[in-house]
């Protein structure tokens, strides 16, 4: 499949900023999706309060399938929540709301992109590096439940 046929293919996705409204949705895709989900008023705070966060919303015919928090400061970047609701997990949708995510990073000024993702989260993993990212280190007992982080980085501007 060419480069076309696969934007093509998410024509029917929309890519924007996220907006209050969209807090139950996103808030039921991180229940969803993660073993230590953040709570309502986490969400809540990064889009409405917290400076250096730009939130994201991924739409498909009206309703939220996926979103990302995405810290931004001076020429850094820090991804430091996102997800895809379950059905449309492995379909390309999370590489093609990244790839995204990523563009905005670049276009407000940053330099690097740096996350921490749950070393047993294979697929995620997978996807990063497919997208360039480096695994940085290991970060041991990074979670509440003692599981390890890798962290990872994706220096921008270079592609």
């Amino acid at each position: 499949m060419s480069n076309k046929e696969k934007e093509d293919s998410f024509s029917n996705f929309v890519f924007r900023m996220m907006e209050e409204e969209d807090l139950p949705e996103v808030e039921k895709i991180e229940s969803e999706t993660f073993k230590e989900p953040w709570p309502y008023e986490a969400l809540e705070y990064e889009l409405k309060e917290n400076p250096f966060c730009h939130s994201f919303s991924l739409e498909k015919d009206g309703k939220i399938v996926g979103y990302a928090f995405l810290h931004i400061h001076d020429c850094y970047s820090h991804l430091v929540n996102i997800a895809i609701e379950k059905k449309f997990r492995g379909k390309g949708v999370g590489e093609h709301f990244l790839r995204q995510i990523i563009k905005k990073a670049e276009m407000s000024g940053a330099l690097n992109m740096v996350l921490e993702v749950r070393e047993g989260n294979v697929a995620a993993v997978n996807l990063y590096l497919k997208l360039g990212f480096k695994i940085d280190k290991k970060q041991k007992k990074y979670y509440h439940d003692g599981e390890d982080a890798l962290i990872m980085s994706l220096k921008l501007g270079s592609k």
